[in-house]
């Protein structure tokens, strides 16, 4: 197989973030909020992230006009195929249209889940337990500081990874991504990414600069103070910020932040 046919952690994140921003458009911001706090909230965001290409009727109402969920626009941007079922009770596999059996090889491996309980104990196990070059995590907190939510995750997956390598090694430039939303408060995403050879180590997460373009993200700022959000509307399309841990000792201060991005 070409490498030139397998994406990277960062083409996969680059077009997941446009693909979510294009679903996001769908809703007006009191939709958003309702539809993630129905009853079935759960199984809504389910059928808005992962419904299988080809399948309309599963979709929410508000992006039917779209005609494919969000991770089926993220394979068709990349130029894989989803393939039927879920082979090793993956999720989502993800292979050349040029496969020759069924779903071998997978190219990438994708797990989606909105409990974090499951994310954490079955998910993150079984993507460290797959054998592929791309392997993507996405899961979610629901606090209005996510901090809390994103250190727990980071701890667990870094457990995970340092047990499984004491028993079994891999190739070392496979690639894992992990994107943690906050939809219910904020469109954001979060992300850790990292190869084989070096692992999670001491890596946090930061957020994924992409959703600066995105009019329903929030830009997250830490300060001395805690986190600070800024509405959409004072978000200049043009500022571009580079990835910034938001676990940080000494963080920078607002102006000094916002100063530098539009001086660049």
């Amino acid at each position: 197989m070409s490498s030139k046919n397998i994406p990277t952690a960062k083409t996969f994140c680059d077009a997941f973030l446009s693909s979510y921003c294009q679903a996001r458009a769908c809703f007006t911001d009191a939709r958003w909020a309702s539809f993630n706090r129905e009853p079935t909230g759960s199984r809504n965001f389910s059928r808005l992230m992962k419904t299988r290409p080809g399948d309309v009727r599963n979709l929410p109402p508000e992006t039917t006009k779209l005609g494919i969920s969000v991770l089926a626009d993220v394979a068709a941007r990349l130029g894989l195929c989803w393939v039927k079922g879920e082979p090793m009770t993956l999720d989502i596999a993800l292979v050349e249209h040029s496969a020759t059996e069924r779903w071998y090889p997978i190219v990438v491996a994708i797990e989606h889940e909105n409990r974090r309980y499951t994310f954490e104990h079955s998910e993150i196990p079984k993507l460290f337990s797959v054998r592929c070059p791309l392997k993507v995590c996405i899961t979610y907190v629901e606090s209005a500081d996510p901090r809390r939510g994103l250190e727990e995750i980071r701890q667990h997956l870094k457990n995970r990874f340092d047990l499984i390598s004491q028993i079994v090694g891999e190739d070392t430039r496979t690639e894992y991504l992990f994107l943690v939303g906050a939809p219910l408060v904020l469109s954001d995403w979060y992300v850790i990414s990292f190869l084989a050879s070096e692992g999670p180590g001491n890596k946090s997460f930061c957020r994924a600069s992409s959703t600066v373009g995105c009019p329903f993200s929030r830009l997250i700022v830490t300060t001395d103070s805690g986190i600070n959000v800024i509405p959409p509307t004072l978000i200049l399309p043009s500022v571009k910020l580079p990835l910034v841990p938001i676990f940080t000792r000494q963080p920078p201060r607002l102006h000094e932040r916002l100063r530098t991005s539009l001086s660049h």
